[in-house]
C-alpha cells in the first residue's frame, strides 16, 4: 500500500506540473502569437518530466528498498505503476488546461494548421478537440511514462 500512496503522490504532483506547464505555455505565446513554435516547444516538458518521474522512482526506491537492491526490473515495474496513475490524473489535469487556462487553443491551432494547408478544417476539426485530447494525453501518459520510467531505472538500480 505504501506504494500506491508514493505513487498516488507523484501523480498528483505530475498533474500539478502539467498544469503548470500550461500556464508557462500560455505565458510563452505558444497558444496564440507564436502557435508556430507549440509542436517544437511543447516538447521541452519532457525535461521536467523526467526530473518528476527520477525523483518519484527515488523516493519509491528509497523507500521500498533502503538497504536492499534495486534491479532495473524492479524499476521498471515501479515506473510502469506511477504512469498508470499519471495516465488516470491527466485527463484532469489537461481539461482544467484547456478549459480555463487557454480556452481558445484548439480555435487558434485549427486556424492555424488549416490556414497553413498543413490540415483541411474538418480533418483538423477531427485532431485538435478536448475529447481526443484528453484520451491521447492519457494513452500518452502511460506509454511515455513506461519507456522514461524504464530509461530512469537505469540510473537508480542498486547492487545489494
Amino acid at each position: 500500500m505504501k506504494s500506491f500512496q508514493i505513487d498516488i503522490r507523484w501523480a498528483c504532483y505530475f498533474g500539478l506540473l502539467t498544469i503548470v506547464w500550461s500556464i508557462f505555455e500560455k505565458e510563452m505565446g505558444w497558444y496564440n502569437e507564436h502557435i508556430a513554435d507549440y509542436g517544437f516547444c511543447s516538447m521541452l516538458f519532457a525535461i521536467p518530466a523526467v526530473v518528476f518521474y527520477n525523483l518519484a522512482m527515488r523516493q519509491k526506491r528509497d523507500a521500498l528498498y533502503p538497504t536492499g537492491a534495486f534491479t532495473w526490473t524492479q524499476g521498471f515495474v515501479a515506473g510502469i505503476y506511477l504512469s498508470f496513475f499519471v495516465a488516470i490524473f491527466m485527463p484532469g489535469a489537461l481539461f482544467l488546461s484547456y478549459k480555463y487556462i487557454c480556452p481558445d487553443f484548439f480555435d487558434n491551432i485549427i486556424a492555424y494548421k488549416v490556414n497553413n494547408h498543413w490540415l483541411k478544417q474538418a480533418e483538423a476539426e477531427k485532431i485538435f478537440n478536448l475529447r481526443s485530447t484528453l484520451l491521447e494525453g492519457s494513452f500518452s501518459a502511460l506509454s511515455k511514462g513506461s519507456i522514461t520510467g524504464a530509461f530512469v531505472a537505469i540510473f537508480l538500480r542498486r547492487k545489494a
